[in-house]
């Protein structure tokens, strides 16, 4: 993916999504959350992301 800073500087990132979960919410939508690697200029990080989403 590519991720621009305020003076619009592009950095490319890549990720990948280590788990995920899914988490039905009351009668109508589904919580998503995935844990995820990410490398940037050969750095190595992790992070958490919920996604909530109506049902299909």
């Amino acid at each position: 993916m590519q991720l621009f800073n305020k003076n619009g500087i592009k950095y490319t990132v890549t990720g990948e999504v280590i788990r995920f979960g899914i988490i039905p919410m009351e009668d109508s939508m589904i919580l998503i959350e995935t844990i995820s690697k990410y490398n940037w200029e050969n750095k190595e990080g992790y992070g958490v992301a919920e996604f909530l989403i109506p049902k299909p």
